[in-house]
């Protein structure tokens, strides 16, 4: 089973309740705080999509995050794009590119 890394990208302020409570549940309760989640449980996702971003886990990601103990830095030289919105023109969503962001988060 593939497991997913979750990344909490936006602050508390202006969160909806459902996803305030969404990501306590998966113990994201600061932001640049992580949390490993199976793929089986995705579906939590959809509920805070709109305040972190994630990507699939593999082996040297899981590595970087279990040596921080979940628990990251901001980015080094920052974010690439927008905290605000998703997809291409923005940070949150899923993304390809998980494994370059946690290394400038743990350094």
């Amino acid at each position: 089973m593939s497991k997913i890394i979750v990344i909490r990208v936006r602050g508390i302020n202006g969160v909806k309740r459902d996803a305030r409570m969404g990501m306590l549940q998966l113990g994201l309760n600061r932001k640049h705080s992580c949390a490993i989640l199976d793929s089986k449980d995705a579906g939590m996702l959809e509920r805070v999509k709109d305040y972190v971003t994630w990507g699939e886990a593999d082996e040297d990601s899981m590595k970087l995050i279990k040596s921080k103990h979940m628990r990251l830095h901001p980015p080094v030289k920052g974010w690439k794009a927008s905290i605000k919105r998703g997809g291409k023109g923005g940070a949150l969503g899923k993304r390809a590119d998980l494994k370059e962001l946690l290394k400038r988060m743990t350094c």
